[in-house]
């Protein structure tokens, strides 16, 4: 699965296709990273690589697989 981490405004500025926004400054994202699917693997990415590392740390702490793209989509448009 591809979780763009992004707040609201900048998934909706631009994002990678079929991913899915799960803004990790939220207020809910606690909540909503204790629901993950753990037979799923994670893909995580933001603009700069930073909250994706904190996404990412989060869930591998409760035995998700979960890998970031370094650099964010910022790197990744270069």
């Amino acid at each position: 699965m591809l979780l763009d981490v992004c707040t609201a405004g900048e998934y909706q500025s631009g994002s990678l296709s079929r991913a899915k926004n799960m803004d990790v400054i939220a207020s809910d994202f606690n909540n909503n990273v204790e629901k993950p699917d753990k037979s799923k693997t994670y893909y995580m990415y933001c603009r700069s690589g930073n909250r994706s590392g904190t996404a990412v740390d989060r869930l591998k702490k409760i035995g998700i697989k979960a890998f970031d793209l370094v650099g964010g989509i910022d790197s990744w448009h270069r």
